[in-house]
């Protein structure tokens, strides 16, 4: 195979750029991973796929999607080789640069939350939750 893109064959490079611009999954955790890295650390579209396995995590755990269908976004953001693993920045880091992301509102973190195949939504979620889910795909 022709290798391109960071060393990923042709086909993952063609899902690497679908994941990244399907505006149904698009995921804001991915600000916290690459303001808290510095821009550049990470592609940007690394930063969305690893945000897209949160944001379905997370979802998850607040019963808006089975675990299945979450553990098939992981899967496949892992295919188009991506990571599923944020950097251990700490729970209170990534708390603090999502509270500053354009998406929060007055100081409060939002999220774009899955609740269905092809359907999502942006919405405040419990911190305690949104802790796991960082702990659990970080580090």
């Amino acid at each position: 195979a022709v290798v391109r893109d960071q060393g990923l064959g042709r086909g993952a490079g063609r899902a690497r750029k679908r994941l990244a611009r399907d505006p149904e999954l698009r995921p804001y955790l991915r600000h916290a991973i690459e303001t808290g890295l510095g821009h550049g650390a990470w592609l940007h579209g690394e930063a969305v796929g690893c945000g897209m396995v949160m944001a379905a995590d997370l979802s998850s755990r607040l019963g808006l999607i089975d675990a299945a269908y979450a553990a098939r976004i992981a899967h496949l953001v892992e295919r188009a080789g991506l990571p599923v693993r944020g950097p251990a920045l700490g729970v209170e880091r990534y708390m603090e640069l999502m509270r500053v992301d354009k998406k929060a509102e007055a100081g409060e973190t939002r999220f774009v939350l899955i609740d269905g195949q092809g359907s999502a939504r942006l919405s405040r979620a419990p911190r305690a939750v949104v802790a796991q889910v960082i702990e659990q795909h970080t580090g």
